[in-house]
């Protein structure tokens, strides 16, 4: 998946639907993404350059050891690790628990989601098996 993809997923999960929606037109390296969101510009600004620095997307041959500290560097590079661990997901979750978004179901945990919806609830709707949170 190109990065202008990675970014245009991002922005749809950064949504504040239980605020006033506006849609907003955002030019990242020549692409156009439209979304609506009162904060989205800050976010989708914080997300872009997270993603513009990761390592890992031009990485083919990737150890769990080499994805680990990558993402221990950069918590978005989550986004490219080919075969996710709840370890290297835990990581990421704990640097910024709004990750939970993009770890995959067969890797979250009850820690990382306990985590990430102590931090905002509104990231419950990331988490597949809700028992994880009691």
């Amino acid at each position: 998946m190109i990065i202008i993809d990675k970014l245009a997923e991002i922005a749809r999960g950064l949504q504040y639907p239980l605020e006033e929606p506006r849609v907003n037109i955002w030019e990242v390296k020549g692409y156009h993404i439209i979304s609506s969101g009162i904060h989205m510009q800050d976010d989708l600004q914080r997300v872009y350059n997270g993603i513009d620095k990761c390592i890992l997307k031009g990485i083919d041959n990737q150890t769990p050891k080499i994805c680990m500290e990558a993402v221990k560097q950069n918590e978005y590079e989550l986004l490219f690790v080919k075969e996710q661990t709840p370890e290297i997901c835990l990581v990421a979750v704990k640097k910024n628990p709004f990750m939970i978004r993009y770890v995959k179901a067969e890797n979250q945990t009850s820690e990382m989601c306990k985590i990430s919806v102590a931090q905002d609830a509104k990231y419950e709707r990331f988490v597949e098996d809700k028992s994880m949170l009691q």
